[in-house]
């Protein structure tokens, strides 16, 4: 398992600026309101 740094999690996530965050976690499978309540850790 490789360790993740900040820097390189910041680098990662600048990926995702000015992505709809829905089309991506449906994209992915992950479940964020279908249960009736609001899963907000995937975010």
């Amino acid at each position: 398992m490789k360790i993740l740094t900040r820097t390189n999690a910041i680098i990662n996530l600048k990926k995702y600026i000015g992505q709809d965050l829905k089309i991506l976690a449906l994209k992915h499978k992950i479940t964020t309101f279908e249960t009736g309540k609001q899963n907000k850790g995937w975010r």
